[in-house]
């Protein structure tokens, strides 16, 4: 079990990279993903995998989901969601916003 908190300050952070995947694994299971705007405004929140090496190289989980000021949003509300470790896991508040992430994988 492996727990990542990343301060979102800049557009396009990584929240896991596909470099640091565990050996001979072939996915990423989020069991857990909560972001908090800490901002002093609401947000526009993305999430998308992310794969420079192919075209197009985004899958969008969440796209433009808003967050109003203290507000936490439970991405997957307790369903765990596996994907491709072939991909960066990235999110997005825009330029100048912050948001705290907590994420929980397997």
């Amino acid at each position: 079990m492996e727990f990542i908190y990343k301060n979102l300050t800049d557009a396009g952070v990584v929240i896991k990279a596909q470099s640091e995947t565990v050996a001979n694994t072939s996915f990423n299971r989020i069991n857990k993903l909560l972001i908090c705007n800490t901002d002093t405004t609401e947000i526009e929140i993305d999430i998308f995998l992310y794969d420079a090496s192919i075209t197009p190289n985004t899958v969008k989980i969440l796209d433009g989901v808003v967050l109003s000021k203290k507000q936490t949003l439970d991405v997957f509300e307790g369903t765990p969601f596996e994907y491709d470790a072939a991909y960066d896991l990235k999110a997005d508040a825009g330029s100048g916003h912050t948001a705290d992430i907590i994420c929980n994988l397997n």
